[in-house]
């Protein structure tokens, strides 16, 4: 009897050996291949490959109302057993989940569901390893995520995000140089700029034409909604061109002179500068239609004039010296020049002689703007086109990304045209 009663003891030991160990083992599992195979009103199903399994194919739903969650730092650190590990704790009661982590150290992501959480997958860096006592799809994707949503990085992972999950935006988002070593998730956060309609363009209540000039010397034409034509998307813009009023001619600035190119031969003559000078630090080339001048002003507010009809340079004059220049265009209603200022965050307006005459301030007007802008790039330079009251705003990094068209009278700017829309 007591041998029987042994027996019993063991067996028992033994299933709640296993099962204590099984409630503790390690049961993510490591997919590639990912595949929308087909959805309907309220799920999305989805194939993969099990990386352990190449054989095993899996799939899995994921409701339409799901939830994306998104974690992303540079630094992770390390416990007393010198690993470096983030746990974290989700309770979002009978939903569906994404997680997107991100970390440029080597960072173990330990995940704790709570009983009701469903989290279907995870997707996270190369370098990062996931763990959970849950079983989880993870899969690996290299991801270019910053510690803020406003940057062209995060547009492209919320584009990447819609096609796993039929969503335009993410529920919450957690960024920080140095990564906390718990993190609990029990909300979810409503925050416009986690959602891809937030860099919407609107259509302006009015609208004109202009021109810009491609590398290859052609003029783009171009409304306040974006090129004219759909091939000209990603056409790549020249900075630092101007042209003669009746298109017959495109100005250049080289280093040391100036490039005048014949619109209809393609021609080329070279104008250098007197007594071996060079234009330093160039930020902008405008015609001056009134006078047959053309104007080039560098970064520290020196003007090299140009005579377009003698073809002759005239002079160089030192006009502005309390806020630096990053583009240059000519009005030619008002016989004034503008800049954009970035320093100033504003567009000033001034005259041939250098008279400050106003400025406007953009601070947190142009919308999208500080996706373009990262303290260790340059300043973007931002073409403006003066139309009347209205002044319009050209941000182009090789191609036009966005216009703005701001108002002078009411002060505002509205974003007519995104490339990413």
């Amino acid at each position: 009897m007591k041998l029987f009663f042994g027996c019993i003891s063991l067996f028992v030991l033994v299933l709640f050996t296993f099962y204590y160990i099984n409630l503790n083992l390690e049961k993510t599992i490591a997919i590639n291949g990912l595949i929308n195979l087909s959805q309907n009103e309220k799920n999305i199903i989805y194939s993969a490959k099990n990386v352990e399994d190449k054989d095993d194919i899996i799939e899995f739903s994921l409701k339409k109302d799901n939830e994306v969650f998104v974690i992303s730092g540079n630094e992770t650190i390390s416990d007393e057993k010198d690993e470096k590990v983030v746990t974290i704790n989700i309770n979002r009661p009978h939903k569906d989940v994404i997680l997107i982590l991100s970390s440029k150290d080597q960072t173990k992501w330990n995940i704790i569901p709570s009983d009701t959480t469903n989290i279907k997958l995870i997707v996270y860096n190369n370098q990062n390893t996931v763990v959970s006592k849950e079983v989880i799809y993870k899969y690996k994707k290299e991801l270019k995520l910053d510690l803020n949503v406003e940057n062209i990085e995060f547009v492209e992972l919320l584009k990447y995000i819609g096609k796993i999950s039929q969503k335009d935006n993410i529920d919450y988002f957690y960024g920080s140089e140095i990564i906390d070593s718990k993190i609990q998730i029990d909300n979810i956060d409503s925050n416009s700029k986690f959602s891809l309609n937030y860099l919407n363009s609107k259509e302006p209540k009015v609208n004109f034409t202009f021109n810009l000039i491609s590398n290859n010397y052609d003029f783009i034409p171009f409304t306040l909604q974006g090129p004219m034509n759909n091939k000209n998307i990603l056409t790549e813009i020249k900075n630092n061109v101007t042209s003669s009023p009746d298109k017959t001619k495109i100005y250049e600035i080289i280093k040391n002179g100036l490039k005048i190119i014949n619109t209809a031969t393609k021609k080329e003559v070279i104008k250098l500068m007197p007594i071996l000078g060079r234009i330093t630090k160039p930020k902008g080339i405008a015609y001056d239609n009134l006078s047959d001048m053309v104007y080039i002003a560098n970064r520290n507010g020196e003007f090299y004039i140009f005579d377009a009809l003698d073809e002759s340079w005239k002079s160089i004059r030192k006009y502005i010296d309390d806020f630096s220049i990053n583009s240059l265009s000519y009005d030619n209603l008002s016989n004034t020049f503008l800049s954009s200022n970035w320093k100033k965050n504003g567009i000033f307006v001034f005259d041939q002689k250098g008279n400050f005459n106003t400025e406007y301030n953009l601070d947190d007007k142009l919308l999208g703007f500080n996706y373009h802008y990262k303290k260790t790039s340059p300043l973007p330079q931002l073409y403006l086109v003066p139309h009347g009251d209205d002044i319009v705003i050209v941000l182009i990094d090789k191609f036009v990304q966005k216009i703005w068209l701001f108002n002078k009278l009411e002060r505002k700017a509205i974003l007519t045209y995104n490339y990413m829309d």
